[in-house]
């Protein structure tokens, strides 16, 4: 099945991704997207993720890749059905038609940095050599109030055109 399709089955519409999003995504590189889950469903998915990082111990997030001070568990969608509903964030999956066309999923992996640690170097995820070379699109999910006081993730609006953005880890 071609995305196209997928996306149609989906239920995935113009309406998912809207002018003003698209927008802000050319402009910044990002977009925000308000209460795409309830309370309920971020507890779920938080406990979840406090179930199976204590499971995990200190080989959580192996698969990907280990970080001091910044707890992770990698590859979720084998794992448990509880971030099924990851899999339909229609706003992401219409944004990152958007942007490559065609796409899969790679993968999903939860990030829990400690208050005052997991503070990453400015990096990309892959590398670009021209200012339209996408390969991946991100979505970050949260299961929590994303604030100053708790480390909210750093970005660098409008670096996203920067060319080509291959910044050293």
């Amino acid at each position: 099945m071609y995305t196209k399709e997928a996306l149609r089955n989906l239920g995935v519409s113009a309406a998912d991704f809207t002018d003003d999003e698209r927008l802000e995504l050319d402009r910044n590189g990002f977009y925000i997207r308000t209460g795409v889950f309830t309370a309920a469903e971020c507890r779920e998915m938080a406990g979840e993720f406090d179930r199976l990082l204590q499971a995990e111990g200190d080989k959580g997030g192996h698969e990907v890749h280990v970080e001091p001070g910044a707890p992770r568990v990698s590859n979720i969608f084998n794992k448990t059905t509880v971030f099924d509903r990851c899999l339909a964030v229609l706003p992401a999956l219409a944004a990152s038609a958007y942007l490559l066309g065609e796409f899969k999923l790679h993968g999903a992996n939860l990030r829990n940095p400690a208050k005052g640690k997991g503070h990453q170097d400015l990096h990309v995820d892959v590398p670009k050599k021209f200012v339209d070379d996408w390969w991946v699109a991100n979505a970050i999910l949260t299961f929590d109030d994303m604030t100053i006081a708790n480390g909210p993730t750093r970005v660098v609006p409008g670096s996203h055109l920067w060319q080509p953005i291959n910044v050293p880890a």
